[in-house]
């Protein structure tokens, strides 16, 4: 454990990872951690990756969090420096920086690396050891099926997947944690080694007797009066989660509430001044999402249909017919657009990543405030019901690779923000505006 006696959560979790079966080999080929925050999952993690590097040598060891400047940030920050600093240092050789050949390199051949978190990326080596750090932002399985076949022909290679419980739409996490809890029912002793440390979903979440229950590192690393703290400052459901370990339901963790929707909708709505039109396909560009916005907050679905084709038509035409600014984010579906309008000679925004954060961030916080109205439409309520975050580091985007097009929810979002901003140049003045909805 680094030259730091560890916790005993730690010690039982490693002795029961590494147990060997009769012939010696490694009894467990997959290892599931899931821990509330800040009990000293990463000294875990650092401990498997070094056991690897030394005692698997030459080992390739490969390293994913949920975003690959996530997963950079934590080599180099805080793997790189605890590793220098301990016995193990003696080995290091190299640390490279470099944006996607990060790694850091042994005298005994061994490398702890990265790993781009898609389908088809891989480190193109055998891999001896591979985590997944906070797994409950996966949305689908792509990480781990990056690293797998690489694993095939070492007989003790290990994956493990360490996280802190999601919520409804973590649908890796929770396929792990169903398969790792039925493991544990089944008690063959071999396969799938499954940890979990969390409260009972009904016990009162304020109550110490409820931290003292799940909480690992309470009385080593971590007391009450920083946990009362936490559980003060948190809302409930993000205190349940980081806390407690809870996994969170669809409906509380949902950006935006079924209640919160259905106050803000108003049949009455019509944009009228300073419109903004936001522009989106959905991810399998199967449908295109035109939604226009005025600076009152007023939020319309001009138009919704099957296909990508029609929409730069179309758009030139609202342009031409109402001046409107029309914006898009150039990185995502709607990328599609931009040399079509730019042939039309449709004058566009692309707008920055930043931007289309604070978008859907801004989105949220009004419509829970009730200060936007929205025109009913169905794609709206479909997106909203399964619209879940996508996190970059410290900020969130709409999740866009879900089974229901979310395109809607973009649109908004991206035309709402900008309503409120001044024009990078004034549109020209084409009378009085009325939206003519097809």
């Amino acid at each position: 454990m680094l030259g730091t006696p560890p916790m005993p959560w730690q010690q039982y979790l490693l002795d029961v990872a590494y147990e060997v079966c009769a012939d010696g080999r490694q009894a467990y080929r997959e290892v599931v951690v899931t821990v509330p925050r800040q009990q000293g999952k990463t000294t875990v993690v650092l401990s498997v990756e070094i056991d690897a590097v030394v005692n698997m040598a030459p080992a390739l060891v490969i390293y994913t969090a949920q975003t690959g400047t996530a997963a950079r940030k934590k080599l180099l920050r805080d793997h790189e420096p605890a590793i220098r600093g301990s016995q193990i240092g003696v080995l290091w050789t190299k640390t490279v920086q470099a944006r996607g050949e990060e790694a850091i390199e042994f005298a005994n051949g061994s490398e702890i690396a990265l790993s781009a978190n898609t389908e088809s990326s891989g480190h193109g080596g055998v891999i001896s050891k591979a985590v997944l750090d906070e797994s409950f932002r996966d949305v689908d399985d792509r990480r781990e099926q990056a690293l797998l076949p690489g694993m095939l022909t070492i007989p003790d290679a290990q994956l493990w997947v360490v996280s802190t419980q999601g919520n409804d739409a973590s649908h890796y996490l929770n396929r792990k944690c169903d398969l790792g809890r039925q493991a544990v029912l089944d008690d063959s002793g071999h396969g799938i080694c499954y940890v979990e440390f969390a409260a009972d979903p009904d016990a009162d979440p304020f109550d110490p007797a409820t931290w003292w229950s799940c909480m690992p590192a309470l009385g080593h690393t971590i007391d009450e009066p920083a946990v009362s703290h936490m559980a003060q400052s948190m809302s409930p459901d993000d205190f349940r989660r980081a806390g407690l370990n809870i996994r969170n339901s669809e409906e509380s963790d949902r950006p935006i509430s079924s209640a919160r929707w259905a106050a803000v909708q108003d049949k009455s709505t019509a944009p009228a001044g300073g419109l903004v039109l936001g522009v989106e396909a959905a991810i399998d560009q199967s449908a295109t999402s035109l939604v226009v916005a005025d600076d009152r907050g007023h939020v319309e679905m001009v138009d919704y249909r099957k296909g990508t084709s029609w929409g730069p038509d179309r758009i030139r035409d609202l342009w031409s017919a109402h001046g409107c600014r029309v914006v898009l984010d150039p990185k995502g579906p709607a990328q599609r657009f931009v040399q079509p309008l730019e042939r039309l000679g449709v004058p566009f925004e692309r707008l920055s990543s930043p931007l289309v954060a604070a978008a859907a961030l801004t989105f949220v916080d009004l419509v829970c405030a009730g200060q936007v109205w929205v025109r009913p439409h169905h794609a709206f309520d479909a997106a909203v019901e399964v619209a879940c975050r996508r996190w970059s580091g410290d900020q969130w985007y709409w999740a866009r690779r879900l089974e229901v097009d979310v395109g809607p929810l973009v649109a908004a979002s991206l035309a709402v923000l900008m309503a409120g901003e001044p024009a990078p140049s004034a549109p020209p003045d084409r009378g009085p505006v009325e939206l003519v909805v097809l």
